[in-house]
């Protein structure tokens, strides 16, 4: 099995990863007061798939899943996991917080499936080289030190494998805004070390991923969910759709985007 090796200089970065796992382990700790019965790990395909305008379009970019290795990069509460699985997946959970993949193989196993979690950091993959047909990560990239995590990314897919990857990004003092405010609206923390992908960072990692590809997801769709206006989610969503298809300069203006990396053969 041939896998990378610590160097020096990532060493100097696990504080870094120490602090990620302890904020994540402590949201995971937060929602177990859910999760009181195998009942409240239950959940349907459309309810993971629509929590979020931008999902069910990213998922459609891995095509077929049935039989194919797939790795949930920064799992999370493991839904992308369970639907993988339904999908006829081979499916690795990785997540650095213990807690959240607790959450995880619990709710695999409540509905029915199983999945292999592991306990590990994206800046050094416990796989062998071309472990992976197919990589998936939603809200990951903008928490890892891509110096590193982008070369463990390329390593552990197959040629010819892809990536996809949902993030918040920041083009603009705007869609900065949008983000932040969004933010503390929902309640939610940042943690001390993630920022948003900028402009410059995306630049970065087309040095990494020459063949990656990106669309931007959710400007004007902010602004029934700034107001709490549920309803009218769909109509300024299907508004988005059509700028960001006809004007590639409106893609800068949304808050987040579906990066999506295909390995050279």
């Amino acid at each position: 099995m041939e896998t990378n090796k610590p160097s020096d200089h990532f060493f100097s970065d696990y504080d870094r990863i120490k602090r990620e796992r302890a904020f994540h382990d402590d949201q995971a700790h937060g929602r177990l007061h859910a999760f009181s019965s195998p009942e409240n790990y239950l959940f349907t395909d459309e309810q993971y798939l629509a929590h979020e305008s931008w999902v069910q379009t990213a998922v459609l970019k891995l095509g077929n899943l049935k039989g194919q290795r797939v790795l949930d990069l920064g799992c999370g509460h493991g839904m992308a996991s369970v639907l993988f699985a339904r999908q006829g997946a081979f499916v690795t959970s990785l997540d650095v917080s213990t807690g959240y993949l607790a959450e995880t193989k619990n709710r695999a196993i409540a509905n029915g499936f199983q999945v292999n979690v592991l306990a590990a950091c994206a800046e050094l993959l416990p796989f062998a080289n071309n472990s992976f047909d197919l990589i998936w990560g939603n809200a990951i990239l903008h928490h890892l030190n891509l110096d590193f995590a982008s070369s463990e990314i390329l390593r552990v897919l197959r040629p010819n494998g892809k990536a996809v990857f949902c993030e918040p990004v920041s083009f603009s003092f705007l869609t900065r805004s949008i983000r932040d405010f969004m933010a503390l609206r929902a309640g939610n923390k940042h943690t001390r070390d993630e920022e948003s992908l900028t402009w410059e960072t995306l630049l970065n990692l087309k040095h990494s991923f020459p063949n990656l590809t990106w669309e931007g997801h959710q400007f004007l769709g902010s602004i029934p969910r700034l107001l709490k206006l549920s309803f009218l989610n769909r109509f300024f969503d299907s508004a988005d759709q059509i700028f960001c298809r006809n004007f590639f300069v409106y893609n800068r203006l949304c808050r987040y985007a579906i990066l999506e990396v295909q390995k050279p053969s």
